[in-house]
């Protein structure tokens, strides 16, 4: 049996799997946090396989028994992710890529088919360090992101408009950056972004501090642990940077606008 150690902000979770394809997945996923050992796991996942396929079990979730591998394996992904932000509440998690350059963090925020890996991971393409490109732990007591940088990726996205079921559909590329590619400590916000892929004119307009306090609560994964606390969290962080709507048609236009915010 394997034991593959996930390491964040000085937390572990020990991924146990028999099954080596999914030892090379979590290899692959989870390059940048993994560590030689986790003296006191938060969690401990089991990954196993028998003659009826796969079986994924984990603290306080549910047994999940699947025959497709890919399935579960990003399952598995998810898990990771559910049971550092189970432990770790004091955080606040926005479903949001982030990056830095210059030491300051820049927040790409939306809901899924946004284009937030797309866009975070074509700005480190242009020199900026990754900090994730979905999840992002917020400290609630200041106006910083710390790093959850697994490996990302991003759907190879056609050119037309897909609804989300569409979506879910879309292969997705892999991303590989070395190391000096991420940023492996917390970084102060310097602003936010809020993706909207459509058919429209693209435009790159600054939102009121009310707009944003609203789309930062929409983004937030686990606002039920924090309630009035995550809205003055939001409130705050929304009146103390710039917060921008950005909708595009083209990820390299995008990008080039984004860009201009220096």
């Amino acid at each position: 049996m394997n034991q593959l150690h996930i390491a964040f902000d000085k937390t572990h979770v020990t991924v146990e799997t028999d099954v080596p394809e999914a030892v090379d997945f979590v290899k692959r996923t989870f390059v940048h946090m993994l560590s030689d050992c986790a003296p006191q796991p938060i969690a401990t996942i089991r990954f196993s396989a028998d003659s009826h396929g796969y079986s994924l079990s984990a603290p306080e979730s549910a047994e999940i028994k699947d025959e497709w591998l890919e399935h579960m394996t990003g399952l598995l992904k998810d898990e990771v992710r559910h049971q550092f932000i189970r432990a770790r509440s004091d955080l606040l998690w926005l479903h949001s890529g982030a990056v830095e350059r210059n030491g300051g963090a820049r927040l790409i925020c939306g809901p899924s088919g946004a284009g937030k890996s797309t866009l975070t991971t074509m700005l480190c393409e242009r020199g900026w360090r990754l900090l994730s490109d979905d999840v992002v732990p917020i400290r609630m007591d200041a106006d910083s992101a710390l790093p959850f940088a697994h490996a990302p990726s991003r759907r190879l996205r056609p050119l037309r408009f897909l609804t989300q079921i569409e979506l879910n559909g879309v292969k997705r590329e892999e991303m590989n950056f070395d190391r000096k590619s991420i940023r492996h400590s917390a970084a102060p916000i310097r602003d936010i972004v809020f993706p909207v892929f459509a058919d429209a004119e693209e435009s790159l307009s600054l939102m009121s501090s009310a707009e944003a306090t609203m789309e930062l609560l929409r983004s937030s994964m686990n606002f039920a642990a924090h309630r009035a606390n995550a809205v003055a969290r939001a409130a705050r962080l929304a009146s103390s940077v710039p917060a921008y709507r950005l909708v595009y048609q083209s990820a390299r236009s995008a990008v080039d606008l984004i860009e201009q915010l220096g």
